[in-house]
């Protein structure tokens, strides 16, 4: 858009993920003004339910892994989904 007049330009981006956000920055440096229009949540897939929280539970995984085989740490004791389960009951029948 640079050199062909965005002043006074007025986008409608459909959608809110990191192409409709890059294309939102491009416009208002180049001066136009954005609307962004998105049925669901703010950010798209990938930051919702796709790359940025499956990222964040691998690295969640690997820290715990690396606690558990560390001979340095007994910070961490082993999961036991049957005891969890029952501990999410009882606080959740309170």
């Amino acid at each position: 858009m640079s050199g062909h007049g965005a002043r006074g330009l007025h986008i409608a981006i459909l959608g809110s993920g990191a192409a409709a956000m890059a294309a939102a920055l491009k416009a208002t440096e180049d001066g136009a003004r954005v609307t962004l229009i998105e049925r669901g949540t703010l950010g798209g897939t990938c930051v919702n339910v796709g790359c940025v929280p499956s990222k964040i539970l691998i690295r969640a995984a690997h820290i715990a892994h690396l606690r558990r085989v560390s001979p340095f740490d007994i910070g961490l004791r082993p999961h036991h989904p049957a005891r969890a389960a029952a501990r999410a009951a009882a606080i959740a029948g309170r």
